[in-house]
């Protein structure tokens, strides 16, 4: 562990912690768009375990400020070691698929001005 890093507490699976994490993992998992290696899953893991503990900090009486900027450091530095691809754009429609909604905007009220 590098200096300066959050030492992050073990989670009991059965609690809302755990909970959580897993919900946090799994959303990670569906937007990396492969099947992750051992290293995305210790990523991901990681990645999720600081979120938890940065929400945990956030709700705090006294959060730190030091403490809240390493986080969001490590979190920003693990998710660009997992390099998660943004989705692609839907294909745009085919000549079919447009010519069709003219028709259906049209009513099919004359065929000819198509």
């Amino acid at each position: 562990m590098r200096p300066g890093t959050p030492k992050l507490p073990r989670i009991d699976r059965r609690s809302r912690a755990a909970r959580l994490l897993k919900d946090e993992a799994e959303a990670l998992l569906d937007d990396l768009g492969r099947e992750p290696t051992a290293a995305d899953l210790i990523l991901v893991e990681e990645i999720a375990r600081l979120r938890l503990r940065s929400a945990s900090l956030a709700s705090s009486p006294n959060p730190s400020t030091r403490e809240a900027v390493s986080i969001a450091a490590l979190i920003f530095e693990a998710l660009r070691r997992l390099d998660i691809k943004p989705p692609a754009p839907p294909p745009p429609p085919t000549l079919a698929d447009y010519l069709a909604s003219l028709q259906n905007a049209a009513g099919d009220s004359d065929p000819e001005l198509l």
